[in-house]
């Protein structure tokens, strides 16, 4: 513990949190911020097997489905909006904890929908989404301003790698308790996790310090600041660090900043756009393709999930490396040759194994380990009176990634025809082809939009 005398040891609460260790309590916050996407991506892949287990039981159309599949989004986009001005005026912490407890009781409320009542379940997929877009806009901010400086590249980018866990558990779930307990019972689980999840942050996560900071709130600033560090209030330094002038936040003072803004959307539309008609699709696409009973093809998706997570964590050692510009550019390159590639593999194998399976698991590499790189952008790219702002945009693109991606596959299909493999598999081709141009939407936005990012590093020190 600190002692008074060590006072001086920091010239400001900005250098304090920047030049502090990473200690056991900076894990636990940020572990708990992180799992709040955790969960969002539970919840949105969670849909998706609940749509394989229930479609051919309640005749749902593709329509039907796709409806099913973006409900979330759309909410997402309003809870979104709601949440970046929110988030900039009353602070992180409580967006955060009021969005989580939120999904946790909307996500159990579908295990108690009655049969065929899909009309509900979409209902309540909207206000997920919406509370999801809450929690989402405010968990940003508050886990890349609780980062030093020094190693927020590379933590920011690798801690993300833990946000697959939550579409690995649902698999695992499916395969190993849906005999058992049902997509009912499963979906009780997934709202008593985030459930727990809202009680841990509500416990453990406190205001963010650097909003604290940016806002003029100097005491509360520093009570945050030696609650993360674990030393006394009294051995950190009164000088905050920043200039105390605060800018009410709006999305109007975005406006100043348009490159950044049309960089971040444009960049997560696309991103987002590939990976989620892989996410949200591919349990009803890889039964029916490999003609395999649905536990097993949800056996068969861990590994797509396990490859995502790896690229995560490799993307963000090579961003640290290369710098987000060319890893952008990698991802979107990466994008077009998967989805290209995976159009014309569709009844192709290696080895007696589907080789449209094989590019699923590689492709997973590129696609989402990219968001590695993508995430902590959002924030950065603005001041801190506007991370919320800019976490909010991010969640714009990404529910429009979530509206396109499964909606693309789904009009290929054709909204009328029920879920059957010979429509399913004639929609593939065209429709990966139609996706890949998600690819060319983030290389161009990392190839015209360049000078924006070049100047990240630079605006986080003006702002911090």
């Amino acid at each position: 513990m600190s002692s008074n005398s060590e006072r001086g040891h920091y010239s400001s609460l900005s250098e304090a949190l920047d030049g502090a260790p990473l200690n056991r309590r900076y894990w636990m916050v940020s572990s708990t911020v992180i799992a709040t996407f955790t969960v969002e991506v539970f919840d949105f892949v969670l849909i998706g097997f609940i749509l394989a287990a229930v479609s051919g039981k309640w005749h749902l159309t593709f329509g039907v489905g796709a409806i099913l599949l973006l409900s979330a989004s759309i909410g997402g986009v309003l809870g979104s909006i709601f949440s970046g001005q929110i988030c900039g005026r009353i602070g992180r912490r409580l967006p955060l904890i009021a969005g989580l407890a939120a999904l946790s009781v909307l996500t159990g409320a579908v295990a108690l929908v009655r049969e065929g009542d899909w009309v509900m379940i979409a209902a309540l997929r909207f206000g997920a989404g919406f509370a999801i877009g809450v929690a989402g806009t405010a968990a940003g901010p508050l886990f890349i301003e609780a980062t030093p400086l020094r190693q927020r590249t590379f933590l920011t980018g690798a801690m993300t790698a833990p946000i697959t866990v939550g579409a690995l558990v649902v698999p695992i779930l499916f395969g190993v308790l849906a005999p058992t307990i049902g997509w009912r019972g499963i979906t009780a689980i997934g709202g008593v996790l985030t459930a727990f999840i809202a009680v841990l942050a509500w416990r453990i996560v406190p205001e963010s310090a650097r909003w604290l900071l940016a806002k003029g709130e100097i005491d509360a600033a520093r009570a945050s600041v030696a609650y993360m560090l674990k030393v006394e209030e009294d051995s950190l330094p009164l000088v905050s660090g920043v200039e105390v002038g605060w800018t009410p936040p709006s999305y109007r003072a975005m406006l100043r900043h348009q490159r950044a803004c049309w960089l971040v959307v444009l960049s997560w539309a696309g991103g987002a756009t590939a990976y989620w008609a892989i996410a949200q699709w591919t349990p009803t696409l890889l039964p029916m393709m490999l003609h395999v009973d649905p536990a097993t093809g949800a056996r068969m998706f861990i590994a797509v999930v396990l490859a995502g997570c790896l690229g995560r964590v490799l993307m963000a050692a090579l961003t640290a490396r290369i710098g987000r510009i060319r890893s952008g550019q990698l991802m979107g390159v990466g994008i077009i040759v998967f989805l290209v590639s995976e159009a014309l593999a569709t009844t192709q194998t290696v080895g007696g194994i589907s080789l449209f399976y094989i590019l699923l698991v590689v492709g997973a590499i590129f696609v989402e380990g990219g968001f590695a790189n993508l995430y902590p952008l959002a924030a950065e790219a603005f001041p801190v009176n506007l991370a919320s702002h800019g976490m909010a945009l991010y969640q714009i693109g990404h529910a429009t990634g979530k509206l396109l991606g499964p909606l693309v596959i789904a009009i290929v299909a054709g909204g009328s025809n029920y879920i059957t493999p010979k429509a399913t598999v004639d929609a593939v081709r065209p429709a990966f082809l139609i996706l890949s141009l998600s690819g060319v939407v983030v290389l161009a936005a990392f190839m015209f939009l360049k000078p924006v990012a070049h100047r990240v590093k630079r605006q986080i020190k003006a702002t911090i």
